[in-house]
């Protein structure tokens, strides 16, 4: 049986039709990679088609759960490790993917997927003060260390850490807190928390 050459089409634009076309015809119509990809590596519509399925699950998940996945539960690692595999340097990395993910995600996505980065674990810091301050203008006070929920109990010790003299002290962050709490609230707030031990 002879093979049918079908005509090049644009990559990642391909209906089901055209991609059983491409694939049951056997055609071999892989496309280099845009803005040079690494060593003139192609992309063949299988792999397109695949890389945007992913994607879709991937930002799909991203949005139901609000953070990306993580290396460690099994049900994320498949994800987690699809999105290190297209940071720049990695295996699956392209310019036009990388746009399409910074479309997708924001730029500086990255840095959710890189734990430990410093960018990261600031983002999670900023993303804890927000969770907190939210909480106090809730329920109009600081949150307590006794006779209260965990949660309750893991924003006051939070906000402890975080007072001059303590571990996770810096200026910068101190500076995010007085903005977000006022000038002083440290005495308020250690004030609540001394009569609560008494």
């Amino acid at each position: 049986m002879a093979r049918t050459k079908l005509p090049a089409v644009k990559r990642r634009e391909y209906t089901v039709e055209e991609f059983n076309a491409l694939f049951h015809a056997g055609q071999k119509c892989g496309q280099k990679c845009g803005g040079g990809g690494r060593g003139g590596k192609r992309i063949w519509p299988a792999q397109a088609v695949q890389w945007d399925a992913q994607f879709v699950k991937v930002k799909a998940w991203v949005v139901r759960h609000g953070r990306y996945p993580g290396p460690k539960a099994s049900a994320e690692k498949s994800m987690y490790q699809w999105l290190r595999n297209n940071l720049p340097g990695g295996q699956s990395h392209t310019p036009d993917r990388w746009k399409k993910l910074n479309d997708a995600f924001g730029e500086g996505w990255e840095a959710g997927v890189k734990k430990g980065s410093p960018s990261h674990l600031e983002a999670k810091w900023d993303a804890r003060l927000v969770e907190v301050k939210a909480w106090v203008l809730l329920h109009g006070r600081y949150p307590r260390r006794y006779q209260v929920s965990s949660a309750e109990r893991s924003m006051c010790n939070w906000l402890r850490h975080n007072l001059p003299g303590r571990l996770r002290h810096t200026p910068a962050r101190w500076k995010k807190l007085t903005d977000a709490f006022g000038e002083g609230f440290e005495a308020a707030f250690l004030q609540r928390t001394r009569k609560q031990e008494a």
